[in-house]
């Protein structure tokens, strides 16, 4: 299924198009293809919110992350490049109320103004774009009225 107007321009790029994580440019860093993290964004604003813990385990199980051995809030996903958890479930008043996912691996120290930065640049506003078009134009950091919200290398789900 298509997420995205098959009629318009779309971005070229080895993270966009490829249906797998982009490693081949840029050695140690990892950039989500477009279509990928269209997916898993869906997956989560897509929920009907305010979901119970059991549904974002579940969710987060259904995208094959991996929980944290000591706290079902902290997972991997396939972006981490040393097994760490690199997302995570928010919650508030004990509920769960959002989620933090990697678009791209962390960018390894030395590399961070190499020409890994246009690349990941790159990647970030095909993320903008793909996911304005299913659901409107984002807003920045500060808009706690945004459907979602794109922070560093992170976007934030927030219902």
């Amino acid at each position: 299924m298509s997420t995205t107007d098959p009629d318009a321009p779309r971005p070229q790029g080895a993270w966009h198009d490829s249906p797998t994580i982009s490693k081949s440019q840029h050695p140690g860093v990892r950039i989500l293809p477009v279509e990928r993290a269209v997916a898993w964004i869906r997956a989560w604003a897509e929920l009907n919110w305010p979901i119970t813990w059991e549904t974002a385990y579940a969710t987060r199980d259904k995208l094959g992350w991996t929980p944290a051995p000591d706290d079902g809030r902290f997972f991997t996903t396939e972006l981490s490049t040393n097994g760490q958890e690199d997302g995570s479930i928010s919650q508030f008043e004990g509920e769960a109320s959002g989620v933090n996912i990697p678009l791209s691996s962390v960018i390894p120290e030395g590399q961070e103004h190499d020409r890994t930065t246009p690349t990941t640049w790159e990647a970030y506003n095909a993320y903008v774009v793909a996911v304005s078009r299913i659901y409107g134009q984002g807003k920045n950091e500060r808009d706690v009225t945004a459907p979602f919200k794109l922070i560093g290398r992170s976007l934030m789900v927030q219902r």
